[in-house]
């Protein structure tokens, strides 16, 4: 092999590496992009919800029995929060409530995420107290 030869081989395979590194590099970082939007995207969701939760616990310290609440929020790049809230009976004789919040959030007509969360054994006391426990519904 002559000098030629190999410096044209040797270009052949560091170019080859390089490109191998730059779309293996393209692939992490579209990867990773797509990890944060969706981060980005469920912390919206999860305080949408939790103060939907703050809110129905709220309107049980003025009023305990259940109800339905819905209402939407719109932000830029048109996109649109909905939320769901109800608070039902556990049981026919139980004197807690359970608040059950569901959040859509839309890009347009498209759904892009849908999480349930749920507060249960709520009970009509004073202050901070028998607020139940806060869980995600899958």
């Amino acid at each position: 092999m002559n000098r030629q030869g190999f410096a044209l081989y040797l270009t052949f395979l560091v170019t080859t590496v390089v490109f191998m590194l730059v779309t293996a590099g393209q692939t992490i970082s579209r990867l990773s992009l797509d990890m944060g939007r969706t981060d980005v995207l469920e912390t919206i969701v999860f305080h949408a919800a939790d103060g939907a939760l703050e809110k129905g616990i709220a309107h049980l310290r003025g009023k305990f029995e259940p109800f339905d609440l819905a209402y939407e929020a719109k932000f830029e790049n048109n996109r649109n929060l909905k939320v769901n809230l109800a608070a039902k009976n556990e049981n026919s004789n139980s004197e807690t409530l359970s608040l059950l919040c569901a959040v859509s959030l839309f890009e347009g007509n498209n759904l892009l995420i849908k999480k349930t969360y749920m507060r249960t054994n709520i009970e009509n006391r004073l202050g901070r107290s028998g607020l139940g426990r806060f869980m995600e519904v899958r």
